[in-house]
C-alpha cells in the first residue's frame, strides 16, 4: 500500500504542470494559427509579392519538377506546398522581375 501515495502525487504532480504549461500551449497554438492564415492567403492568392521591388506578378501555382535527390516528380502545384510524393519543399524563388530572392511562406 505504500506506493499509491507515491503514485498518486505524481499524477497529481502532472496535472498540475499541464495546468501552469497550459497558457504556454495556447499561445504557441494562437501563434501557428496566425502562421497558417498567412501561408493559405498566400497560397489562395496564387501570386506573391517581391519584397525588394514590389512585382506582385510572382506565380506560384506552376508546373514544377521536385528538385530533390532521387524524386524528380513533375506536377502541378503551389510552390508553397510540399511535393506530393517525397514531401519535399521549396524555402525560396527568384523574383521574375528583379531576381531578388523570395521566402516562400
Amino acid at each position: 500500500m505504500p506506493d499509491t501515495p507515491r503514485k498518486l502525487s505524481s499524477v497529481v504532480g502532472a496535472f498540475v504542470l499541464f495546468v501552469l504549461a497550459s497558457p504556454i500551449f495556447a499561445l504557441r497554438a494562437i501563434g501557428s494559427l496566425f502562421v497558417f492564415h498567412r501561408a493559405a492567403k498566400v497560397i489562395r492568392a496564387g501570386f506573391i509579392r517581391c519584397p525588394s521591388c514590389g512585382y506582385s506578378g510572382n506565380r506560384l501555382d506552376v508546373l514544377i519538377e521536385c528538385r530533390a535527390k532521387g524524386c524528380g516528380w513533375t506536377e502541378h502545384r503551389s510552390l508553397a506546398l510540399p511535393c506530393s510524393r517525397c514531401g519535399e519543399r521549396l524555402e525560396w524563388i527568384h523574383c521574375s522581375e528583379c531576381g531578388a530572392s523570395i521566402e516562400l511562406p
